[in-house]
């Protein structure tokens, strides 16, 4: 549809016998309305005498009148008053036209309305538009965009950075809906708290763009703020005693309080402090000492609270066992194994170093009487040197030969 740019402001002089009204300006809101439409409409009247003046107003749209309030001026005095006109409920150009006046004066300032629907124009929705998950999970948000102009649009759709949506434009024609889904994705390290996915809807037409944003609230389960270890789950004592350390490690982001509580049998009997707080960060160690008057086996529950929540609910096995010879028998053939090798390593390294001198002692032997042999053989050497080496030759063949 070919726009019309039409004069928005109109001068009208007021006369009158005694005039005291001698300016005026009409000015519409917008160039057109939609059909049973409100269009309003500022008009603006000076006073130029020394007396308050009072003002009727009358409007009138393809026959039908209407009717406003009574408008006041001080001496000297200017305002702008605004009518709100009722638009008909079929497209057309219409003259509208204002009738102001008193006793003294009276003017009829026309203009032109335009009534058309728009051709375009839009709405967007993000669905939902508040929402809580747990850290770590995704949410999904459902945008919705609704073509409320006369003619088709295409829209883009603007993110940020860390959410994804399954279309970057939407192309609807009139009076249709359109649908993208934009996944937000969140990460087991998130800090809990709230947070606003803000996404702008452009029509590519009109170079206009609207902004909607959902709030989403992230939080976090108390186990995954706290990690709890126990250094023993399976515990045989000797003694009528056992001792275990808890460890509890806040990995949150605030100091918080922990409980840790000890179930067992009526034979049994916990000692611990169970009731403290853990920085951020930081981590605690408890020490819980088990007693029994009952030997044989015997099981403890243990379970750990953070801020009322139970993050940790575990069971321990401890056996109570028979002091004196039979446990310390068991005690030592439970280490036997190790002890038997210590002590066969060490009597192998002892025989090898004092039997090393001797096992090397008949070869030494054998290769001085082979150069005996070869020094007694030898004519041209002195007789008493030939003479000592056959001696000694012949020694070595008596005590090895």
């Amino acid at each position: 549809m070919k726009r019309l740019f039409i004069p928005l402001l109109a001068l009208l002089v007021l006369a009158a016998a005694s005039a005291r009204v001698d300016y005026m300006s009409i000015e519409p809101g917008r160039t057109a309305v939609t059909p049973g439409g409100i269009m309003p409409v500022s008009v603006t009247l000076r006073n130029t005498g020394n007396q308050h003046e009072y003002f009727f107003v009358r409007y009138n749209v393809a026959g039908a009148e209407y009717k406003t309030g009574l408008w006041h001026l001080e001496p000297r005095e200017q305002d702008t008053f605004t009518v709100y006109f009722q638009a008909p409920n079929r497209e057309g150009v219409y003259q509208a036209k204002m009738l102001i006046y008193n006793d003294r004066f009276s003017a009829e300032p026309t203009f032109d309305l335009i009534v058309a629907p728009t051709e375009f124009n839009f709405v967007a929705e993000l669905k939902p538009d508040y929402t809580t998950v747990e850290v770590g999970e995704e949410i999904v948000l459902d945008l919705v965009v609704a073509n409320v102009g006369s003619k088709s649009d295409v829209y883009g759709i603007l993110v940020p950075g860390d959410v994804k949506s399954d279309s970057n434009t939407i192309e609807l024609g009139q009076n249709e809906i359109g649908h993208a889904e934009l996944v937000v994705k969140t990460y087991i390290d998130d800090n809990p708290g709230a947070f606003d996915v803000d996404v702008r809807v452009c029509s590519l037409t009109l170079w206009e763009c609207h902004n909607v944003a959902s709030t989403v609230v992230l939080t976090k389960s108390e186990s995954l703020q706290s990690v709890i270890t126990i250094d023993m789950v399976d515990i045989t004592t000797f003694s009528g005693t056992a001792v275990f350390t808890v460890s509890t490690t806040n990995i949150g982001s605030e100091e918080k309080p922990y409980l840790i509580e000890v179930e067992t049998d009526e034979n049994t009997t916990a000692f611990f402090d169970g009731s403290f707080n853990v920085g951020a960060g930081e981590t605690k160690a408890t020490k819980v000492t088990m007693s029994t008057s009952e030997l044989g086996e015997h099981t403890a529950n243990i379970s750990v609270r953070a801020n009322g929540v139970k993050v940790v609910d575990d069971t321990l096995t401890l056996s109570f066992e028979q002091a004196g010879l039979i446990g310390a028998f068991v005690a030592v053939t439970t280490n036997l194994w190790l002890y038997g090798i210590i002590a066969l390593i060490f009597v192998s390294v002892v025989a090898v170093y004092l039997l090393w001198p001797r096992a090397k002692q008949p070869y030494e032997k054998s290769k001085q009487a082979e150069s005996d042999f070869i020094i007694a053989s030898d004519i041209t050497r002195p007789k008493e040197e030939r003479t000592k080496a056959e001696e000694r030759y012949n020694d070595f063949m008596k005590r090895f030969g």
